[in-house]
């Protein structure tokens, strides 16, 4: 009977309590909360229940997003024949990006002004969210209606911008360009600076400088890296050794690498890979399998 009573008296207190405070209980509820953030790239993250959210919800750090421009409006999808128009890239990630991060940065009279923006993950909110677009129409123009759909967040700060005078400035979100790639020149704002950045080729052979300050990461497909896989428990000596060798030039420079187009079946075998690829000192685990990736 006093359990009973108990339930009641809860369940009277806690829609006045909402009432009273809206973030009485809401505050932990965060889609990332309790979630350590995890170095998984959300490969076709658009094919997902609810794009974006289902990575955030696993403390995943990295999404991607194909975009076609189709007039004058940028719509998601892996092929032509896979858009529709409610699935914009306004519609499935700036507008939910403006939503929580709205959430996570309320004011208030506690916090001291100018206090960097706070990000999308609760257990480390100075970590920033690696939005890939992969651009597959043409490259300047598509490049330019990118940046004109990330207005909403580069006024509110929420953008890791490179000021013109060389000082990068970290923010919740870092858009990383990828595919069909313009010229530097028009990533650049009126004001010089820039916030849309490079995904430079991690299977280039030669041994180019990097400035990571402009290309952040460095992504391939893993066979153009190392070939064709031949062995069954995953790659071979010398492969890995290409494949820790390459990083290792990236890293010199403070470039991130993300390797592609690992094999998805069988499991053994993409696990295999996924180990070694993590011993190699690759950074981030690039899979559809989020789920998979986020238990390993």
């Amino acid at each position: 009977m006093k359990v009973f009573a108990a339930v009641l008296l809860l369940g009277a207190i806690l829609p006045l309590a909402s009432a009273v405070h809206p973030f009485f209980f809401s505050w932990r509820r965060g889609i990332t909360a309790d979630q350590s953030v995890k170095k998984i790239h959300s490969h076709n993250d658009y094919w997902r229940k609810t794009p974006l959210v289902d990575a955030l919800r696993l403390g995943v750090q990295s999404v991607e997003a194909d975009v076609w421009k189709v007039s004058e409006t940028l719509y998601v999808g892996h092929d032509l024949h896979s858009l529709s128009e409610s699935r914009t890239f306004d519609s499935l990630y700036v507008q939910p990006l403006l939503k929580y991060l709205d959430r996570t940065n309320k004011r208030s009279p506690l916090l001291p002004v100018g206090l960097q923006p706070a990000g999308l993950f609760d257990t480390n909110c100075s970590a920033t969210l690696y939005l890939f677009v992969d651009i597959k129409t043409g490259p300047a123009d598509t490049a330019k209606s990118i940046r004109r759909e990330l207005a909403p967040l580069r006024r509110r700060g929420w953008l890791t911008t490179l000021r013109e005078d060389g000082v990068l400035v970290p923010a919740p979100v870092t858009v990383v360009l990828t595919g069909n790639l313009p010229e530097s020149d028009t990533l650049f704002t009126p004001s010089g600076a820039r916030d849309m950045f490079f995904d430079a080729d991690l299977a280039a052979s030669d041994n180019s400088p990097y400035d990571a300050r402009l290309t952040p990461f460095a992504s391939c497909d893993l066979q153009s890296l190392v070939g064709e896989i031949t062995q069954v428990d995953g790659l071979s000596a010398a492969q890995i050794k290409t494949v820790t060798d390459r990083v290792r030039h990236m890293h010199s420079y403070g470039v991130q690498t993300r390797v592609w187009g690992i094999p998805e079946w069988p499991i053994t075998l993409r696990n295999n890979i996924w180990h070694q690829l993590y011993s190699a000192g690759n950074d981030f685990l690039c899979t559809d399998a989020i789920e998979s990736a986020a238990e390993f």
